[in-house]
């Protein structure tokens, strides 16, 4: 009964909207959580005195968080100037401004998998982690190639170790590019 109850609620939720009940500020907030835990870790790890270009590429990505959120904000209120009736739109818009909103979580997904070896995990911001399957790591591509990074320095494998810190600095390069196509996505100056 609860369940039924549920997703009458869910689908009352959608049909009262003009666009996708998806709030896309709360994304940015979870990424901007995301990327500075993300941070944190690698600081622990020494990972900044490893990386030769790592502050560099950590202002890069915050940046990109940055203006994720701005892009999420100019959004956010769009839609809901819209679903309250504040704002007028043709419908061609709605579907574009729809369309949009499903196509930002596709931004995220890397079609290659996070890495070789982890083809079938391909959300660069949601995917379990290998090393921390429990407490809902986010940035796992990053966090995983860390990990064995820091496994092949325990066994003394200098090649494997090289391999993964090339890694590091990769999946931290993928993320900022799914972050940038999601700016794009839901950039309104094409609107």
């Amino acid at each position: 009964m609860a369940l039924t109850k549920f997703w009458a609620e869910i689908t009352l939720d959608l049909s009262d909207s003009l666009i996708i009940p998806f709030n896309v500020n709360d994304y940015a907030a979870v990424l901007t959580y995301a990327v500075n835990q993300l941070d944190d870790v690698l600081q622990k790890k020494a990972i900044p005195n490893i990386l030769d270009n790592y502050s560099t590429v950590m202002v890069n990505l915050k940046d990109s968080v940055k203006r994720f959120a701005k892009v999420a904000s100019i959004m956010q209120t769009l839609i809901e100037e819209i679903n309250a009736g504040k704002r007028a739109a043709p419908l061609r818009d709605i579907e574009l401004l729809n369309g949009r909103l499903t196509n930002l979580e596709r931004a995220f997904i890397n079609d290659r998998g996070l890495y070789p070896g982890r083809v079938e995990a391909r959300h660069v911001l949601f995917a379990a982690s290998l090393h921390d399957k429990y407490s809902g790591t986010m940035c796992a591509g990053v966090l995983d190639s860390v990990g064995n990074y820091m496994d092949a320095k325990k066994a003394n494998d200098a090649n494997k170790a090289d391999l993964w810190l090339e890694r590091i600095s990769i999946t931290i390069s993928e993320l900022q590019y799914a972050i940038e196509s999601a700016i794009l996505v839901l950039d309104l100056n094409s609107y």
